[in-house]
């Protein structure tokens, strides 16, 4: 569980994963999944970048693939509630959208860059 958002991180962050620290828990006996059906994970990367990891089989909707980078001057979110890519970026002191994208609804694609959050 939770493996191929580690893959994605490997490759958006480009490091491998130097330290975990992981909590894990069955909480539905009901699942026939082998293992666990919940985890918390905190990512420690070669390069110093630190990241936490939630994957759960039980959560409501089941499939939250959203993922989101937060950096000193922006964030990238894949998979949000309303675009399947928004990029952020703070210029002086205020935060601007410079790209959303909806791979299932491309007129909702705006390239240019908006103030509207």
């Amino acid at each position: 569980m939770g493996s191929h958002r580690i893959d994605l991180m490997r490759y958006l962050i480009g490091s491998d994963v130097k330290r975990v620290f992981a909590y894990l828990t069955k909480l539905n006996p009901n699942i026939r999944a082998s293992g666990d059906d919940n985890a918390m994970t905190i990512l420690e990367y070669q390069n110093g970048v630190r990241g936490v990891l939630i994957s759960s089989r039980t959560s409501y909707n089941g499939n939250d693939r959203m993922t989101q980078l937060f950096g000193t001057e922006g964030a990238i979110t894949l998979y949000g509630e309303t675009h399947s890519v928004i990029v952020e970026k703070k210029i002086e002191k205020k935060v601007y959208i410079l790209l959303r994208m909806d791979c299932h609804n491309p007129s909702w694609n705006q390239p240019a860059l908006s103030e509207n959050l």
